[in-house]
């Protein structure tokens, strides 16, 4: 019976040809990455990309990902440790956001080097996972997700823990509730 290797890999393809420019797997075995079920962010003009992972036995125990990009290659900026993540970061400024699957909204410093990356500030909604994304709004500092039940607002005045103000979430059942809300 032939053995079945999983392996998560980044790509990088040339928009005019389709060819490989470079990939990434964080070198594979212990380091390797999770299953990638959400979206890639990527500045160019940063030359830096984020997207989340689930966790895999026997590889990284970050599940939100930073790397530095050039058209040759790709180098590991930080990791992080948030538990399953199936949609993808958003960056707004300095903070890169992530929701997981335990119903947790994570910040993250974005331009440090640190690895792994601790969160900023972690605010649980004890309602399931955060779907998709994190949409920040960038007119203000308001921050907007769904769960399994509600649709909620938190507002990042300062990018710690004691700076979020204002938290708010749609009723989970009865009057203004919302049956399974999509991502904002």
């Amino acid at each position: 019976r032939p053995s079945v290797v999983e392996m998560t890999v980044i790509v990088a393809l040339n928009a005019v040809d389709g060819t490989t420019l470079w990939s990434f797997n964080n070198g594979g075995g212990a380091a390797a990455i999770g299953p990638v079920n959400g979206g890639i962010i990527s500045y160019a003009s940063l030359h830096r990309l984020w997207f989340a992972s689930r966790k895999k036995v026997g590889a990284s125990a970050n599940t939100v990902w930073c790397l530095d990009y050039t058209d040759t290659g790709a180098t590991l900026r930080w990791g992080a440790e948030a538990g399953d993540v199936d949609g993808f970061p958003f960056r707004r400024g300095t903070t890169v956001y992530a929701g997981n699957d335990l119903g947790e909204v994570r910040a993250y410093d974005a331009d440090v080097t640190t690895n792994p990356n601790p969160a900023l500030w972690t605010f649980a909604t004890s309602d399931g996972a955060v779907k998709s994304l994190i949409l920040p709004d960038f007119a203000t500092t308001k921050l907007y997700f769904s769960t399994m039940n509600r649709v909620w607002a938190l507002d990042d005045t300062d990018g710690t823990q004691a700076g979020l103000a204002n938290p708010w979430s749609t009723p989970a059942r009865g009057a203004g509730s919302i049956a399974t809300p999509s991502r904002p």
